[in-house]
């Protein structure tokens, strides 16, 4: 007996044609499922938020006025404001 040509491709795994019969197929087929859902009822660890230190939200400040400054820098020409 041959596999359907569904089942001769190299997607065969896939569709679940690995097996000669079909109970063996659907016990396959019924595994596959039952292992996607175990993943997926698993409830990902929460974040735990921390601080920023006083130090570095001011160096995160520092820099985001000295990228302001040159950006300014960039739009005056002759005086104007483009």
């Amino acid at each position: 007996m041959q596999l359907p040509l569904s089942c001769r491709s190299v997607q065969a795994d896939f569709w679940g044609c690995r097996h000669r019969t079909q109970e063996q197929n659907l016990k396959d087929a019924l595994e596959k499922l039952e292992d996607i859902v175990s993943e997926a009822s698993v409830v990902p660890k929460e974040r735990i938020e921390t601080e920023r230190p006083e130090w570095a939200e001011h160096r995160r400040m520092q820099e985001k006025k000295h990228k302001s400054a040159t950006k300014a820098t960039r739009k005056m020409v002759y005086g104007r404001d483009f």
